[in-house]
């Protein structure tokens, strides 16, 4: 029988560090994060170790390529909660400042708010990073529908289009989505962490698609004519963890 609680490995081949998880899956891939210094491989119970090290030497070819185009891009970190820490808030940076809270006051915890300068986040002993992190989140989706209105009505008269919900929600690995058959559009509110020409830039780009769905010429050309700037605004946004 298997032993399903095998901890993973790591190895090194030409340098690079690689992270192995033999998994219940049937074939061996491999993931690579600019964030991470391991590139993660997931590989079947039962493959030789030798054919493994052949894979991922053929890889280093690819990796190395993507690694390059890394450089110098910026990664959106998730927060420590850590006293002191610097937390964004469109291209602003505030001081985290944590108020310990009894276990016997009434305030509900963990709970963000901005004063002074800083982003002042009220917890107790009990209260998780993970508790943490959703207070934060709530913060962020009320500062994100304080400025979102002015400019979708913005985007709404430039293009002539109209959505049926907006929904404001932490996405792992996309700035926004649309749906143009419902009309639904969806932003991430990790864009309170960008400069304010990312936010403008994603409305922009979600609200396109209810005209053209792919990102062909035209879709560009929409783009173009009402963000002359937005291929500029693209590159520098940060790249999601």
């Amino acid at each position: 029988m298997i032993d399903l609680d095998i901890p993973p490995q790591v190895v090194v081949v030409e340098g690079h560090s690689f992270l192995i998880r033999r998994k219940r899956v049937r074939t061996l891939s491999f993931r690579v994060r600019p964030e991470e210094e391991s590139v993660r491989v997931s590989v079947p119970w039962l493959m030789s170790e030798q054919r493994v090290l052949e894979f991922l030497r053929d890889q280093i070819p690819w990796i190395e390529r993507a690694r390059q185009r890394w450089k110098g891009l910026k990664v959106l970190r998730p927060p420590r909660f850590e006293a002191g820490e610097e937390i964004l808030l469109r291209g602003e940076i505030l001081k985290l400042a944590l108020d310990r809270v009894p276990p016997s006051s009434p305030v509900r915890t963990p709970r963000a708010a901005r004063a002074d300068g800083e982003l002042r986040l009220s917890v107790r002993a009990r209260d998780s990073k993970r508790a943490c992190a959703h207070a934060l989140d709530e913060w962020y989706r009320d500062e994100l529908k304080k400025i979102l209105s002015p400019i979708l009505e913005k985007w709404r008269a430039a293009l002539g289009v109209e959505w049926t919900a907006i929904d404001l929600k932490r996405m792992k690995t996309r700035w926004g989505s649309c749906q143009p058959l419902t009309g639904r559009i969806t932003l991430n509110i990790e864009l309170m962490r960008c400069d304010p020409g990312a936010l403008e830039y994603v409305v922009l780009h979600e609200l396109a698609h209810l005209i053209e769905r792919g990102h062909n010429a035209r879709f560009r050309a929409i783009l173009s004519q009402n963000l002359p700037e937005w291929r500029e605004i693209e590159k520098a946004m940060p790249v999601l963890r």
